[in-house]
């Protein structure tokens, strides 16, 4: 495992430039994610290994991970680049046997992600989650359209590659024993708590709303947070695994490191997806909520296409991505303004490509870099509404609006931003959720907005569309 040094360098173990990344595979016919999730413990016992789910929006592979062969983690404002480093060093010197049919998808990823602050502390709920943490998982399982693969990887001078074979023979057959048996039980809701109440919620967008009449800032994100007790301790694979199988068309993903808390959610906006020199994005800002019936919905749907207060939101999304690829790219492309309808809440989306120079080495995480934060989750200009998230939000973000994902041996790789999302520890659920505040801004109307975007998670514990949570 690596672990940082005095000055953050990450740092793969001792003598990994000359180790080698082993990886052995072998198909499964058993084709769920619950049951590699599971095996080969039960639904009472707790996993201490560090689990890793990615469901890309419907479509491509879906991937989960279970333990830590290497770890990479990394501090502060160079944390993309250093974390980008220690991959190079990693797949260095592979050794798979995608040679015998085994789909590319199914090769060694590293899944993980980041903080949305450079300066961010591993704290509390945030504790296990340092400003970049990425795991190189001991087993991967694949669904490669109507295919299922399991992977083990080893990392270093002395890995037995037929030994990997066996292993990944044993938990083959272990599978069998954990199909079909559900996700675990479902623990009922005993309170929730508002970290932000309504009245302070006013006062926290009417400061913004002063900072923009003022010309500081153009745009800025406001989130909050809830806590939710629950009856009993919830397990954040299940819930994860529940929640982006109720959103497909989201991204669906889960990071926690070594059994601790969770991070989970589902993600209506992709940070950006590289595979060689071509990126895809998009600008996805401006939201409204879903009708009971077709007309209703057709009609709110409308209403967000001409509200200029969301127009205008999105607008300066999408112009900021095109802009900050531009210097990057042989060409970028912004696609028509399209309606993103999901169960209960619809967006504005406007897709993004490029063609990356072939005179730049980027990556996925470089071009994660670049484009993070972006509007959507942040503001602009970009350092004045960080400083303004800074001093009116009254909560760590840890990792949440940052990018969370994965990226492979060339580079390529995916980055959701982490919203519609939530940290589980014990029998506690904090989702968070926030609201971008332009010059003319409601401040209940954006108090409304953030209920929406709560309830994918208040779902997972039976609370109704459209539930009131917690008092003002």
């Amino acid at each position: 495992m690596s672990t940082p040094d005095c000055d953050g360098e990450p740092l793969l173990s001792r003598g990994a430039s000359e180790a080698t990344l082993v990886s052995r595979s072998v198909e499964v016919e058993a084709g769920s994610l619950g049951a590699f999730l599971r095996a080969p413990y039960s639904s009472e016992e707790e996993s201490t290994e560090t689990s890793f789910l990615w469901n890309g929006r419907g479509a491509g592979t879906v991937l989960a991970g279970r333990g830590d062969t290497a770890t990479v983690v990394a501090e502060g404002n160079e944390r993309f680049r250093k974390v980008d480093e220690a991959v190079d060093v990693l797949f260095s010197d592979v050794d798979t046997d995608t040679a015998d049919g085994t789909p590319d998808g199914v090769r060694p990823r590293l899944f993980g992600g980041f903080s949305f602050h450079d300066a961010h502390e591993a704290a509390g709920v945030w504790s296990e989650f340092p400003s970049a943490r990425f795991v190189l998982p001991r087993y991967q399982f694949a669904s490669h359209g109507e295919r299922h693969y399991l992977t083990v990887n080893g990392y270093g001078t002395d890995v037995d590659p037929d030994r990997l074979e066996e292993e990944a023979a044993d938990f083959r057959a272990s599978l069998a024993r954990f199909e079909g048996n559900g996700t675990g039980k479902t623990p009922e809701i005993l309170g929730v708590e508002r970290k932000t109440r309504l009245p302070e919620w006013r006062q926290q967008v009417n400061e913004a709303l002063r900072r923009i009449e003022s010309g500081d800032i153009e745009k800025v994100v406001l989130s909050q947070s809830l806590n939710i007790r629950l009856g009993s301790r919830v397990d954040a694979r299940w819930q994860a695994l529940r929640l982006s199988e109720a959103y497909p068309d989201c991204y669906g993903f889960l990071f926690s490191p070594e059994g601790g808390p969770g991070f989970f959610g589902a993600s209506p906006e992709r940070l950006v997806s590289v595979e060689g020199r071509e990126v895809e994005t998009e600008a996805t800002a401006g939201s409204i909520g879903r009708g009971e019936c077709p007309d209703e919905d057709e009609e709110l749907g409308s209403r967000l296409r001409n509200s200029e207060k969301d127009l205008h939101e999105h607008r300066l999304v999408a112009e900021d991505i095109v802009e900050r690829l531009r210097p990057l790219s042989e060409s970028v492309e912004a696609g028509e303004t399209e309606m993103l309808r999901l169960e209960n809440v619809q967006h504005l989306r406007t897709p993004v490509t490029a063609r990356l120079r072939r005179t730049e080495d980027h990556t996925a995480l470089s071009i994660a870099e670049a484009l993070h934060p972006t509007p959507a989750v942040g503001g602009l200009p970009p350092k004045e509404s960080l400083r303004t998230i800074r001093e009116t939000e009254g909560f760590e973000r840890g990792w949440y609006a940052a990018p969370v994902g994965w990226v492979d041996a060339d580079g390529d790789g995916c980055f959701a931003v982490g919203i519609r999302s939530a940290v589980a520890e014990g029998s506690t659920v904090r989702p968070f959720a926030g609201a971008g505040i332009v010059g003319d801004s409601d401040p209940d109307e954006e108090w409304d907005e953030i209920n929406l975007k709560y309830e994918p998670v208040l779902g997972l514990f039976g609370s109704e569309k459209g539930e009131t949570v917690g008092a003002d």
